[in-house]
């Protein structure tokens, strides 16, 4: 009987040290800070925007301390007059293109220029609250708005950073421009101040 009784024990020890075992295996991945992003969709919604694994891009002028992620999609094209970069932008069977750049100007002058860029007349001061739409990166908040035109159309931020206003404008055939809003947040979200090199 007293065997049997050991046979248990050592049986039950064993399942026991297996159980400890699993879970100092298995827990770290169960709970905890590290576990906290993924998440689970009961909605069905369209899928992020996903961001390349490559390494930030800089503008190429050296000028400017900011940096960028492309959102895939996106390919770098040759830089054009009065830009820091310039970008090739696909989605689905559509492309556009999207520019950086710094400059200065007071923001009502900047919108109702580009709103004469797409042929629609320009607003005033009072009328920018309707215009305008916010967000943030790491430089801190900034505005941003679609603007339509008969033949042209495009999305426009204006983010504050140290070495001056940047715009970023991202111009698609207007019947697909909202099919660019979610990479072009994506992108203006990821501007950054540039590490040193």
């Amino acid at each position: 009987m007293q065997d049997t009784s050991n046979k248990m024990r050592w049986s039950v020890a064993a399942i026991v040290m297996l159980v400890a075992t699993a879970l100092v295996v298995i827990v770290p991945f169960c709970g905890g800070e590290s576990t906290s992003t993924v998440a689970v969709n009961q909605v069905a919604k369209p899928p992020p925007v996903k961001v390349t694994t490559t390494t930030e891009a800089k503008p190429s002028s050296g000028d400017a301390a900011i940096a960028w992620v492309l959102p895939q999609g996106w390919s770098v094209l040759p830089t054009k007059p009065m830009r820091l970069a310039s970008f090739a932008v696909v989605v689905g069977e559509t492309t556009g293109e999207c520019g950086v750049s710094i400059a200065g100007g007071a923001m009502l002058d900047n919108i109702n220029r580009w709103r004469g860029q797409v042929g629609i007349p320009p607003i005033k001061e009072s009328d920018l609250g309707k215009e305008l739409r916010s967000d943030t990166c790491a430089f801190g908040p900034f505005s941003w708005l679609a603007l339509r035109g008969d033949s042209r159309a495009f999305f426009a931020a204006i983010i504050a950073t140290p070495s001056g206003q940047c715009f970023v404008k991202l111009e698609a055939p207007g019947a697909k421009l909202d099919a660019f809003n979610d990479c072009f947040l994506t992108f203006c979200r990821s501007l950054h101040p540039a590490t040193a090199p």
